[in-house]
């Protein structure tokens, strides 16, 4: 180490207690309990400085190996009554990953952010029993639950006007997500492609620890159409309900605000 570069290496594990379904109102077959989750993690990763500590650049590898991992799988209730929700465990699954982050202050009225995450996960060992009459699936190599493969970020931070009484600046990010799945069997139906959504904001900040700042932002600038989340309960083994539930992202939104500093 010195006084610029950082260099760590670390081994964690975490414990989660045993879980059940806090939502089994349709039936008593939803009444369901997990086995206590358990995640070993392995990391690797550097920490730097430079040009005159006006840039910092980040790195991390990191693999994960989890014992019963605990997730909600939805199934076809007994008598053709639609989706169920249980408790469910995954023997073993596991995560293998990199992010990078790097900050540079360009000028000192700008500044630039930039990440970037990489992600390999899959299911070791993980076979899902749908309910009598229902064959068992095998979802071994399948991709966990939202889960994307890579994610980045680029933003910038910019004071583009000074003012005696304060300044005026633009904060701009833009976000992009690789395609990931809300279900362990993958369901490629339900699955969200890869998007990217982006943001802005415009402020006047007053000088001084005490003032005020208005801002005007919008977020979704482009109105990306994307799903937060999906639910198979088409299928014979997930309700057989003839449709999909699906929630769709926040579409374009934009706002003022007002902040007192006192």
């Amino acid at each position: 180490m010195n006084e610029q570069v950082l260099t760590y290496l670390s081994i964690s594990q975490g414990y989660r207690g045993v879980a059940f379904n806090g939502q089994a109102y349709n039936d008593n077959t939803e009444l369901t309990f997990a086995e206590p989750e358990k995640l070993t993690s392995y990391e690797i990763g550097l920490k730097s400085e430079f040009w005159n500590h006006r840039a910092v650049f980040n790195a991390a590898a990191f693999h994960y190996d989890y014992k019963n991992q605990q997730f909600l799988d939805a199934f076809n209730l007994p008598g053709g009554l639609g989706t169920g929700f249980r408790t469910v465990n995954a023997p073993k699954s596991r995560v293998d990953g990199a992010e990078f982050e790097f900050q540079v202050r360009a000028t000192n009225d700008l500044q630039i952010m930039a990440n970037l995450g990489l992600l390999h996960s899959k299911y070791v060992e993980l076979t899902l029993h749908q309910g009598p009459g229902v064959p068992r699936v095998c979802c071994v190599g399948n991709q966990l639950i939202q889960a994307p493969d890579y994610n980045a970020m680029l933003a910038i931070d910019w004071r583009f006007l000074h003012f005696t009484a304060g300044d005026l600046r633009l904060y701009a990010d833009g976000n992009y997500y690789g395609k990931q799945y809300f279900d362990a069997f993958n369901t490629e139906r339900d699955a969200q492609g890869a998007y990217g959504v982006a943001n802005a904001r415009l402020s006047f900040e007053s000088t001084g620890k005490r003032g005020w700042a208005i801002a005007a932002w919008i977020k979704n600038i482009t109105n990306r159409q994307y799903l937060a989340y999906a639910l198979n309960q088409k299928d014979n083994d997930t309700g057989l309900l003839g449709f999909d539930y699906s929630l769709v992202g926040e579409p374009r939104t934009y706002g003022a605000d007002l902040m007192v500093r006192f």
